[in-house]
């Protein structure tokens, strides 16, 4: 016959010990802080290893951008190819005309002073034009990185823009109108991009003039202005074909054009905004179809551009 032992005081059963079940819970169930941890350091993994992604892409990005504004340059310039031969053709020939001049009276034992005198300086003016061609084409394709930003004076630049420009606009029986505000307060700014996008506006004047068959008079105006002292404003107008809302809506994208295949990549006013942009300013566009287009860049005036118009620095 089996007994119950009686129940002594103080003694627990082992599967009833609560010192067992404790152990083995802290076992199958590691401290929530412990986790806590775990989760934070992947995380942190997880945002460094995308952070190194973004930088990585972020230069990529800006690669492929100062190519295409390289290669936006290239190609206005390119368009630009024969105009810059013509102007490079004529103080060439007055530089040869003088030259041929000067030799034949010194050949022929008739040279005069004053005479030379004219042509010496004629050949120097011929020079020094020649020397303004090449000096713009190459601060054309300057790369963007290579150029400091500093104080530009946006009437000058307007003028210098015109250098090679002037005669292909006159060539194809555009009248050019200049309304240039005289001292104009300098903006901080970045004279080869800034330089692009009055390139880019007045090729694209020339080029709406192509579809026009009537006999209207050809205009392309540019003004610049100074409002409450504050902003710059530039203006460059024309009477030529203008555009369609829809047309209107896209002009900024990058690569859309409404040139035919081979004429035009689309960069040249995605660039021109983007530029516009960096310089904390602004580009809008007012169009009507067959009656011209009107672009309006307006850029701010700093603090030390201000001093400098007035002397102070």
């Amino acid at each position: 016959m089996i007994r119950d032992e009686p129940h002594r005081s103080g003694s627990t059963p082992a599967f009833g010990n609560p010192t067992l079940e404790s152990s083995s819970e802290h076992i199958m169930h590691p401290p929530e802080n412990t986790t806590q941890e775990k989760v934070v350091r992947v995380l942190n993994e997880d945002i460094e290893s995308l952070k190194s992604t973004l930088r990585e892409k972020d230069e990529l990005l800006n690669t492929a951008q100062l190519q295409l504004a390289q290669a936006s340059k290239l190609t206005t310039l390119g368009t630009l190819g024969a105009g810059v031969a013509h102007e490079l053709n004529n103080p060439l020939t007055i530089i040869s005309g003088e030259a041929e001049e000067i030799l034949y009276t010194i050949e022929t034992g008739s040279r005069e002073d004053a005479m030379t005198t004219i042509s010496a300086q004629r050949i120097r003016q011929a020079a020094d034009r020649m020397r303004l061609i090449v000096d713009h084409i190459r601060r054309c394709i300057r790369k963007d990185e290579d150029t400091p930003w500093e104080r530009v004076d946006i009437t000058q630049l307007v003028r210098d823009s015109l250098i090679i420009l002037d005669s292909q606009l006159k060539n194809r029986g555009i009248a050019i109108t200049l309304d240039l505000g005289d001292q104009l307060p300098a903006v901080w700014g970045h004279p080869v991009k800034l330089d692009s996008v009055i390139q880019n506006l007045l090729t694209n004047a020339r080029d709406a003039f192509e579809t026009i068959t009537d006999q209207r008079e050809k205009k392309v105006s540019i003004m610049t202005s100074c409002r409450a002292g504050k902003t710059i404003v530039i203006s460059v107008r024309d009477n030529a074909a203008g555009m369609t809302d829809e047309v209107k809506a896209r002009i900024f994208e990058l690569f859309f054009t409404t040139k035919k295949l081979g004429d035009g990549m689309g960069l040249g006013l995605a660039m021109c905004s983007g530029y516009i942009k960096e310089h904390r300013g602004s580009i809008e566009v007012q169009s009507k179809k067959d009656e011209g287009t009107v672009f309006t860049i307006k850029l701010p005036i700093e603090k030390r551009t201000r001093a400098n118009a007035s002397g102070d620095n």
